[in-house]
């Protein structure tokens, strides 16, 4: 056998590459390829086209450097390991830059070595990554210009002439398939913008209470959307998804225009089968073959949303230009805003017949807390309602005081056997012997789970739920039963609320029985009206009772698990909020400790200034409580202590600040204090009793710290407390990448993403 034969120079001066490199410098481009392919990049509209795309950019790579000067493979190198990233990118840079080294030192110039330089900084460039990906792609051609560049000029002219062909066909391919699809684009864009149009007139006659011409606007649109889509989607129109920036943006149109069609078919659909005006109730009953009648358009309206909101997330891109980019973005938040919601409204609808009583009688517990007396969950309970369910009929069934409930339970022997928390943090209170104090943690949950242990024990029926509202709420729902009458007097949502929480006890201050009947008359007469009147949409209650559910002052608790996962869904189950990996949650609670009316008066300011470093977040906890009420001129039950013997005018508060993270010191002002420890609702609990004079302010200061590393910033939820003056909260982060701060009267749990290291 023939020994193989050395290179020989070609006519030129240059040395001819031998078969044995030819094939290495294939095998080299190929794997490149196969690397680039596995980037992930998405460059075009379709997954298969984004990998071959990015197989071609890393194998041309390769190629040209196999034929540039060595001079080129020096700046390709030192360029990459400047500009890359990423444990991927940085390997390849330094194996690139090893090569070119290697490369330089052997002697003549390698052909294979050339494509070995090109095959390494391809991988580390086609996965750079900046701020957006045209910057990143801008990087990456600039790099690579000079390659290419000597590259064709040193090439023989039989590499060259193949470059030119398929780069020209490329070229006029994607010329024509890209002003096909713009023409496409353009007729689609008056359909489009009229179907955009329809939607609104469509959504107006719906909330104008017109159903059938809201139908017949709403499946107009979706016929306009289906048009736009048959011309996006056309054979012709097809094609320029396979070309890079083109491809992403004809994929959005075509996705939005499919999923608007869609997502407008389902509305005009359900639109003509649900009528949410028709579940408004008479005399206390709900129609509920009507509830089962739209629960599954509703169940397909929502999923419907839900299937539009994967398929936009799917069809975003970074590639995406500005107009469109700008409107598919609207899009998303349009649908992430509407799915939960229309999930939660096809949840209720599923559950209600069920908590309405359709297959066995349901009963619930109502009960009334008022915030002048403090308790962790917002008040004291003033009094109590029962109502019944049964087949759709609501009934009002008792109303009383919980002095009734603690003269059968004192006379007995109440056992409380959970929650566990709740008993071991509360229980040294006793308040399976005074149901008023049950509110003691701010965790409604565990609330109602108490309630529902003691109120069959203390003489009333088995309940299934437990209903808790404040006077706030019962001011806002007179807008739906107009006003009430209270001792020969009419009240309505501009003064039920201040009567309920201040007013009674002083005009009743020496008749602690007719003060008492006050709150009893209140919770049964509105909601005897309530049961009486011929309610409102869903609509329309929802709007009344918006604010008192943000602001905690409206809650409910149902013992069936699956639809109290629908409670906690839409918002009213009232429990202490879950934390965010790696993010925090506070939560300032006071309760009142001389049993009287006090904190009316009382105004807090809570302060929490956090440093973020390395992972850790160390903040500092401020509150600052200011008892404004006077030291004489009102009654004993407002300002006084019964009998307590505390002077006229002190505010003796059990303030627990609840977090995710853990103490490390504590004082109260400017002193070191000792802090009462223990766990609730998965949250640290530490607490500090202050008093405070009349017109005193004190302040409680704690650090904290706990982990912070959470990719998207620092998550941190705060959940206030219900009172009669609104806390406010200051808040300010920093860490290493800047300082985010915010100020505000919060009455809603809230939660704060600060994006700094």
């Amino acid at each position: 056998m023939a020994a193989p034969q050395p290179s020989s120079p070609t006519s030129s001066g240059r040395r001819r590459t031998s078969p044995e490199e030819r094939w290495a410098i294939r095998a080299i481009a190929l794997a490149a390829g196969i690397g680039g392919a596995l980037a992930g990049t998405e460059s075009t509209g379709w997954i298969g086209s984004d990998a071959v795309a990015a197989a071609l950019a890393c194998a041309a790579l390769t190629y040209a450097c196999s034929y540039a000067r060595r001079i080129t493979w020096f700046v390709l190198a030192g360029a990459t390991a400047l500009v890359s990233s990423g444990t991927i990118g940085l390997l390849a840079a330094a194996s690139t830059v090893a090569t070119t080294v290697y490369g330089s030192l052997a002697g003549r110039r390698s052909r294979v070595t050339g494509a070995l330089v090109g095959a390494l900084a391809s991988q580390s460039l086609i996965r750079l990554s900046f701020d957006t990906i045209y910057l990143a792609t801008l990087v990456a051609v600039v790099i690579c210009v000079p390659t290419f560049v000597s590259a064709w000029r040193n090439a023989p002219r039989r590499a060259r002439r193949p470059v030119w062909i398929g780069g020209a066909v490329l070229a006029v391919v994607g010329v024509v398939f890209t002003v096909v699809f713009a023409l496409s684009a353009l007729a689609a864009r008056s359909d489009v913008r009229a179907a955009i149009e329809l939607i609104g007139d469509g959504l107006e006659a719906a909330q104008d209470d017109e159903p059938e011409r809201a139908v017949e606007l709403l499946s107009t649109a979706a016929a306009r959307f289906e048009r736009a889509n048959d011309r996006l989607s056309a054979p012709w129109a097809v094609p320029a998804r396979l070309f890079p920036v083109i491809g992403p943006n004809a994929e959005a149109l075509s996705v939005a225009t499919a999923e608007g069609a869609d997502l407008t078919r389902t509305a005009a659909d359900t639109a003509a089968v649900v009528d949410l005006d028709t579940l408004s109730f008479s005399g206390g009953r709900i129609d509920l073959a009507e509830l089962r009648r739209i629960d599954q358009p509703l169940d397909r309206a929502a999923g419907a949303t839900e299937s539009a909101m994967v398929a936009t997330a799917e069809a975003d891109s970074p590639w995406l230009v500005g107009p469109i980019d700008a409107r598919f973005e609207e899009l998303e938040t349009e649908l992430a805003d509407a799915a939960p919601d229309l999930r939660n409204a096809a949840d209720l609808v599923r559950v209600a017949p069920e908590l309405l009583g359709a297959d066995d009688d349901r009963r619930y517990l109502v009960l009334f807390f008022t915030p002048s007396e403090l308790r962790g969950l917002g008040g004291f309970i003033g009094a109590f309602a029962e109502l019944r369910a049964s087949d759709g009929v609501i009934t009002l069934e008792r109303t009383g005081r919980p002095a009734e409930l603690n003269a059968v339970l004192r006379s007995g022997n109440p056992t409380l056997t959970g929650p566990a928390d709740y008993v071991e943090l509360w229980g040294r209170l006793a308040p399976q012997e005074f149901f008023q104090d049950i509110s003691l943690s701010p965790h409604f949950p565990s609330v109602a789970s108490v309630a529902q242990q003691l109120y069959p024990q203390a003489g009333g029926a088995p309940v299934d739920g437990v209903i808790a509202v404040d006077p706030t709420t019962l001011a806002a729902l007179t807008e739906l039963t107009g006003p009430v009458e209270i001792d020969a007097r009419r009240f309505g949502p501009e003064t039920l609320a201040d009567y309920l929480l201040h007013e009674q006890y002083v005009e009743f201050s020496d008749a602690d029985i007719d003060r008492q009947d006050a709150l009893d008359v209140a919770l049964d007469e509105v909601f005897t009206a309530l049961l009486e009147i011929d309610a409102p949409s869903p609509r329309r209650v929802a709007d009344v009772l918006g604010p008192p559910v943000d602001g905690g002052r409206f809650m409910v608790w149902n013992d069936d698990p699956e639809i109290q996962t629908v409670m906690t869904d839409i918002g009213v189950a009232g429990g202490f909020p879950s934390p965010e990996a790696g993010g925090a949650v506070i939560g300032v609670v006071s309760q009142n400790g001389a049993n009287n009316k006090i904190d009316y008066f009382l105004e807090r300011e809570i302060t929490y200034d956090v440093d973020i470093d390395d992972g850790l977040a160390t903040g500092t906890i401020t509150i600052e409580m200011t008892n404004t009420a006077p030291a004489t001129g009102l009654p004993d039950a407002v300002i006084g202590s019964n009998d307590r013997g505390l002077e006229l005018g002190l505010n003796r508060s059990a303030v627990s600040v609840y977090t995710t993270h853990r103490l490390v010191s504590a004082t109260v002002d400017g002193a070191a204090t000792t802090t009462r420890i223990g766990t609730e609702a998965g949250m640290n609990v530490y607490g500090v009793t202050l008093d405070l004079s009349a017109g005193e302010t004190r302040r409680l200061q704690l650090v904290i710290e706990g982990i912070a590393e959470a990719d998207d910033g620092f998550h941190l939820t705060i959940a206030p407390q219900p009172m009669v003056t609104t806390d406010i909260y200051n808040v300010r982060i920093t860490g290493s990448s800047g300082e985010w701060t915010s100020s505000a009267a919060l009455d809603a749990d809230t939660t704060y993403v600060a994006v700094v290291e």
